[in-house]
């Protein structure tokens, strides 16, 4: 429960877009060991799962990374206004973070709630940690959410035909 709570509250104050997904990988490393360790059907059935978004998530994230300018620094300064230049590059790395974090209506939310739910069998203060913990998470992705739409001067060069195909091709897969 401490590495979802401590790695969701770093994330937030972390200024380059990688950091903040290694700390949301560290989260889900403590959902999946807390999980595990819980032993119960219910536990490995929601885990099994949950490894399945984390793993199409983070391939969806990294082909999104790779189509931004390899001399872009990646912080947050730098991602201004991404959104208005690489629109399904943006959108990519929004539907992978979310999905990875559980907001609703993206595939890890039911997940996020089963996980919550066991949490809550176990106990209030597993329960409480771990709903903050993820409700963290889904501000942080708030955050990113911002400054891809935030309008500034950076020009970004344009994405292709064979980009937008393939990024919003991962998109629908996610």
């Amino acid at each position: 429960v401490l590495m979802l709570l401590l790695s969701s509250f770093w994330a937030v104050f972390q200024q380059k877009i990688q950091r903040v997904i290694a700390y949301v990988i560290v989260a889900e490393n403590g959902i999946s060991l807390l999980l595990i360790g819980m032993q119960s059907e219910a536990s490995f059935s929601v885990f099994i799962s949950n490894l399945f978004i984390q793993i199409l998530g983070l391939l969806v994230w990294s082909l999104a990374l790779k189509q931004i300018e390899p001399e872009s620094d990646l912080t947050f300064e730098s991602l201004k206004g991404l959104f208005w230049s690489k629109p399904m590059t943006a959108l990519a790395l929004l539907t992978a973070y979310f999905s990875l974090t559980g907001l609703p209506l993206f595939p890890g939310f039911s997940l996020r709630l089963s996980f919550i739910s066991i949490c809550f069998e176990y106990g209030t203060f597993y329960g409480w940690t771990s709903a903050l913990g993820c409700w963290i998470l889904i501000l942080t992705g708030g955050k990113i959410l911002y400054y891809l739409l935030f309008r500034e001067q950076k020009q970004f060069t344009k994405e292709n035909k064979t980009q937008r195909v393939l990024m919003g091709s991962s998109i629908l897969i996610l």
